[in-house]
């Protein structure tokens, strides 16, 4: 499923999935409406599998928000 979602702070927050708007309810959400909103595509992506702690950052392009994993500093 694709989902949308928003920076705020450096934190993702996802999109609602459904969204009453002008009398309507919209179920599920409609990708346009999102778009219009400000929302995003979220991108996830697999943590490395390996012995070394990484921590969650998250990239924001024009069109996509992407999850990316960042070695910590010992």
């Amino acid at each position: 499923m694709i989902r949308y979602g928003k920076l705020i702070n450096g934190q993702l927050e996802y999109a609602p999935l459904n969204k009453y708007q002008q009398g309507v309810w919209y179920i599920p959400c409609p990708a346009t409406l999102l778009v219009k909103e400000g929302y995003k595509i979220v991108v996830t992506t697999e943590k490395p599998d390996d012995d070394r702690e990484y921590k969650e950052i998250w990239e924001e392009t024009v069109t996509a928000i992407t999850q990316k994993w960042e070695p910590v500093e010992e």
